[in-house]
């Protein structure tokens, strides 16, 4: 259980870090789609890619 517990933090920091390393580039392209400097939480939701590679958009 105590195994579990740690890959689990360990998979959060991660995507933590990925977060940090992604939101200047989801920034800037729904800046460009949008056409302003305003970044909604949904419009940065869907420009989110997928696990795929591809946006959701």
């Amino acid at each position: 259980m105590l195994k579990l517990i740690h890959e689990l933090e360990v998979h959060q920091i991660e995507l933590e870090m990925q977060n940090e390393e992604l939101m200047p580039v989801i920034k800037l392209n729904v800046k460009s789609v949008l056409g302003n400097g305003r970044v909604s939480g949904l419009s940065m939701v869907m420009a989110a890619p997928t696990h795929r590679g591809h946006t959701a958009m």
